[in-house]
């Protein structure tokens, strides 16, 4: 989730999907996970929640380089060394 929107009955979804469900919705519109009816589809930045996202992020890169640049002392077994440079940085 990148960009997380909550909708006024509080459920939380991000802006790409929930955009999609309405502009394909054919019928009403619902909230997907209750298919109850919706009085209003404004969608409200749910800023915590992406900051949190932000953070994790943040702390799951920092690992991955952590561990990448300990596979990469001189010391390092080949397999080692291939095995960091195939980690991915989100």
């Amino acid at each position: 989730m990148h960009d997380p929107v909550t909708l006024g009955n509080g459920q939380t979804f991000e802006r790409e999907a929930i955009e999609k469900w309405f502009t394909e919705s054919r019928r009403k519109l619902v909230c997907p996970l209750t298919l109850k009816e919706l009085r209003r589809t404004e969608l409200n930045p749910s800023i915590a929640l992406r900051n949190t996202i932000e953070e994790w992020n943040a702390r799951i890169e920092a690992a991955q380089l952590d561990m990448a640049r300990r596979s990469l002392s001189l010391g390092s077994a080949d397999s080692e060394i291939l095995q960091a440079l195939k980690c991915e940085v989100v």
